[in-house]
């Protein structure tokens, strides 16, 4: 199957967590933490303004998403004996409410969250750019948005 790029975005700062829905006790009604707001609302501004008025991809087509967070390295993983490159993130946030989060934010892009039928995620700390500072990559997540021929047989 051949997929087209339609949507290549970089978010700044980290990755957040979709948080739980809170539940008011008296009026039963819920509501999403205001960090978690915050950051769909930096998703949806940053994926409107890339898409610029394109209109959402229909409903019969299948959608691949590509999800790469990274994370600031602590102080401790710039000793000498650590590598350059870029390590596996292994503490929290949890990278399936990360993409959560995320998916969430790109609702506008496509009719329907059910047309995603692939994704890959990873979750990173930032390569080291000056070990005697301790500085790293600049936190972010890169997403790519790839859509498909509904017709195709699958890979």
């Amino acid at each position: 199957m051949t997929w087209d790029l339609v949507l290549n975005i970089r978010i700044p700062g980290p990755g957040i967590a979709m948080g739980r829905p809170r539940f008011n006790r008296y009026s039963g009604r819920a509501h999403t933490p205001e960090k978690t707001r915050k950051y769909l609302w930096l998703v949806q501004a940053i994926q409107e303004r890339a898409c610029h008025g394109m209109d959402p991809i229909p409903r019969d087509v299948p959608v691949r998403v590509s999800i790469e967070a990274v994370y600031k390295r602590p102080g401790t993983r710039f000793r000498r004996k650590d590598p350059d490159h870029a390590l596996w993130h292994i503490k929290r946030p949890d990278l399936d409410n990360v993409l959560k989060s995320i998916l969430d934010g790109l609702d506008g892009l496509w009719a329907d969250d059910s047309q995603v039928c692939s994704i890959q995620a990873t979750k990173l700390m930032g390569a080291i750019v000056d070990r005697k500072s301790k500085t790293c990559e600049l936190e972010r997540v890169d997403v790519r948005v790839w859509t498909g021929d509904p017709l195709a047989e699958p890979c």
